[in-house]
């Protein structure tokens, strides 16, 4: 049998990346790295649900979306890894917060069934002003 041209293997291999492109991938993370193989972003599968993290370049995690059980949440970090914003929706209520710079909630807006709570809090996590 005649060995095959290089123009056949490269049409073979042509094929077989095709089919690849094609099929389902399944794995319990999937990492996206910069070209000097820093992680920037991940995909996976945690203890609290799928999330997808993104890093900043010094490898700080700034945003995660997480699927979990009490519902879907959206995290943004500052620059030191401390939570500032977030938004969330659990079985009772879609939730938005908001934290200082030292990462102490300073406001909270949510909306139940009895209707729309707002609120802020002073720097010892007491509230300095509500309404309802």
């Amino acid at each position: 049998m005649p060995k095959p041209t290089v123009e056949e293997r490269l049409a073979q291999l042509e094929k077989q990346v095709s089919d690849l492109r094609a099929r389902v991938v399944e794995a319990s993370e999937f990492r996206l790295v910069d070209a000097a193989g820093n992680v920037r972003g991940a995909l996976s599968l945690t203890r609290h649900g799928p999330a997808l993290v993104l890093f900043d370049d010094r490898g700080q995690p700034r945003a995660e979306l997480l699927a979990g059980a009490e519902g879907p949440g959206l995290t943004f970090a500052d620059p030191k890894g401390l939570s500032r914003l977030w938004l969330g929706v659990t079985k009772d209520a879609p939730r938005l917060g908001m934290a200082d710079a030292k990462g102490k909630s300073r406001a909270h807006l949510t909306v139940e069934k009895k209707g729309a709570a707002l609120r802020f809090y002073d720097p010892g996590q007491g509230t300095a002003w509500s309404a309802p």
